[in-house]
């Protein structure tokens, strides 16, 4: 008996044309390949990536350390050994028995490809013409920037060797030119990391040449006083140094002035720093004479001053205020040919001879118009001299006693003075009177303190105008 079910059917009845063609069955079983294989596909698919990825991070895993422990450390290397450095000038700064500070004005000779930075951590200092010494270590440098561009390095430089620093001292002062040898350690950053570095590089520097061109010229020279052991001077002098070296010493640099073989002073220069170039030094000198040929050679540099005429002096044997052995002997070496100048103002600009009586000339009563050029007072005590005319040594004037007073850089007029005529040439005497006037040749020697400084001087001045009264 057959019984109808209006719900779904269990089993999916396909009719018979459908079932020969095939055509439900083969539709259901693509999609089920298709479903597997896309299941299969993704699974494939991640599996190839992870590989990938793996595979990535173990070449930056390799290449990283690689690049940063070798590459880049041997790429700054190469750029630290062929880039050379070009110095302009060296600054040696307040120098000490063990230490100063150093300041290198230099450039690079190349910029790397990209931007990198430089500190010395310890370079070794020595001199490619002397022994192999290492006198100097270079210490707590600034960071530069590696680049074309003048930059600045400063360091501290210690002392490591006294008797090898003291050898390149005087070698630079004495050479023409000579070679830093710098070895050490250098921390160069580029592309973010600190390379330390080695260092191997020559400087080539000037020395001072034994201030072989240095031609002190002493543009002016006055006389600004005197106690009764020493008499001071001041002079402005101008210095030409080769080397590019600059000695800022932080302290005084002294010289003894020497005169015909005999120390006559020492000079000093306060505050010094020797530079390159053409400068002017302020230099105050004081001369106290600790013996008879000392003072005498004073007495005629002095007597050359107020004549007119220039004294050929020495500047040598430099020493400090606070000695540094390693400096010292350098120091002492130096030897420089300076001129004094003299001034050009004349002491006596006019003599007055009068009255005179042509019955009575055995002695002519005189007085002098003088001027005082020195920057001190100046007293005269006494006079001796001899009186020319038109060649002919017309009298004498022996004054002792004096006390004639001309003030700084002021006139005066002295007190009657007397000479003797010399009977032998009346004639020029007699000549003399009768015109006038005329111009007289005097050779003296006068006795006179400089503020509280007693010297006798030997004191010539020629074509003095004479009158008649």
């Amino acid at each position: 008996m057959e019984q109808s079910d209006s719900s779904t059917p269990l089993i999916k009845e396909y009719d018979r044309s459908e079932i020969e063609n095939g055509e439900p069955m083969e539709k259901d079983v693509l999609r089920a390949e298709e479903a597997d294989e896309g299941a299969s596909g993704g699974f494939a698919l991640s599996k190839r990536c992870k590989i990938i990825l793996v595979s990535v991070f173990v070449v930056l895993a390799i290449m990283l350390p690689v690049t940063f422990l070798v590459i880049i450390p041997t790429m700054v290397q190469d750029i630290v050994d062929h880039t050379a450095m070009t110095v302009d000038t060296v600054y040696m700064i307040n120098p000490s028995n063990d230490s100063f500070t150093s300041e290198v004005v230099l450039t690079f000779s190349d910029a790397p490809p990209v931007s990198a930075t430089m500190r010395l951590d310890k370079v070794m200092v020595s001199c490619d013409e002397l022994e192999d010494y290492n006198y100097l270590s270079f210490t707590h440098s600034n960071v530069l920037k590696v680049s074309t561009h003048q930059t600045t390095l400063t360091s501290r430089a210690s002392v490591t060797d006294t008797a090898g620093l003291q050898a390149f001292t005087e070698h630079a002062l004495q050479s023409e030119n000579f070679t830093w040898h710098l070895k050490g350690t250098a921390t160069v950053t580029a592309l973010g990391d600190p390379v330390v570095t080695h260092i191997d590089k020559t400087i080539a520097l000037m020395g001072f040449n034994g201030f072989a061109n240095g031609h002190p010229d002493v543009t002016s020279l006055s006389v600004t006083g005197g106690t009764a052991e020493t008499l001071s001077l001041r002079t402005i002098t101008n210095l030409n140094i080769d080397s590019n070296i600059v000695m800022s010493y932080g302290q005084n640099v002294n010289f003894n002035l020497v005169s015909n073989g005999v120390r006559v002073g020492v000079g000093t220069i306060v505050d010094c720093t020797m530079q390159r170039g053409a400068h002017d030094y302020d230099i105050s000198i004081t001369m106290s004479p600790a013996s008879d040929a000392e003072l005498k050679e004073i007495e005629s540099i002095l007597g050359n001053y107020i004549a007119g005429v220039d004294t050929s002096v020495d500047m040598s044997g430099f020493f400090l205020d606070h000695p540094i052995p390693w400096m010292d002997p350098g120091l002492a070496s130096i030897s420089m040919r300076a001129a004094l100048p003299s001034i050009s103002d004349k002491l006596i600009t006019r003599i007055d001879m009068g009255p005179v009586n042509l019955l009575h000339l055995v002695n002519v009563d005189f007085t002098l118009d003088l001027y005082n050029a020195v920057e001190s007072d100046i007293i005269i005590s006494a006079l001796s001299a001899m009186i020319f005319f038109e060649g002919k040594h017309i009298g004498t004037v022996d004054e002792s006693g004096l006390s004639i007073v001309v003030a700084a850089q002021s006139t005066a007029k002295s007190s009657k003075l007397s000479a003797r005529t010399d009977l032998k040439s009346i004639g020029p005497l007699t000549d003399l009177l009768k015109a006038g006037e005329g111009l007289l040749d005097i050779e003296s020697t006068v006795s006179l303190k400089i503020g509280e400084f007693a010297v006798v001087i030997p004191y010539n001045q020629a074509q003095v105008p004479a009158y008649i009264t």
